[in-house]
């Protein structure tokens, strides 16, 4: 693990360009794993032709934000997001495919699936003046304030349904 290093205004803009959106189901993440597992472990050229181009993604980015270019982060997921659809069944859905196709016509840069696969929160990378329109094409998902901690990640509250 190397700590990211790059211009305070740089991780401001990313995260002011992104949007966080609970699809509205969960489930335990250990069957898509075990999908994805078994995919990694089978050494198909393919597979491993696509974990390669997602750790150059990785550095990638991690070189763009060092030099403060904000705007790369929405490609480099999206692209991140493609390959990773590809690697094994379960990882998306047909509704996540749909959730994620709305965001993009209404313009967002791109955005992933969080966690293992196939349900959760969906995290969309998008200029802020296309923001209302993003979160016009997911009106129906809940959308979820969240902001960067330099500790890692932790749940302040979690409130379902106005119960804390």
């Amino acid at each position: 693990v190397e700590p990211l290093v790059c211009p305070p205004e740089t991780l401001e803009r990313v995260h002011r360009e992104m949007l966080l959106f609970f699809t509205g189901r969960d489930r335990a993440a250990a069957s898509v794993l075990r999908t994805q597992k078994a995919a990694i472990e089978t050494n198909e050229p393919r597979t491993i032709e696509a974990l390669k181009k997602m750790r150059d993604l990785a550095y990638e980015l991690r070189e763009r934000l060092s030099r403060g270019e904000a705007e790369a982060m929405g490609r480099l997921i999206g692209e991140n997001w493609d390959l990773k659809r590809a690697l094994a069944d379960g990882i998306t859905n047909p509704l996540v495919d749909e959730l994620y196709g709305r965001a993009r016509e209404a313009g967002a840069s791109g955005g992933k699936l969080l966690g293992a696969g196939s349900v959760g929160f969906l995290l969309v990378v998008a200029p802020e003046e296309r923001h209302a329109a993003v979160r016009a094409s997911l009106s129906e998902l809940r959308e979820v304030p969240f902001r960067f901690a330099a500790r890692g990640t932790h749940i302040s509250l979690f409130e379902r349904d106005g119960v804390g």
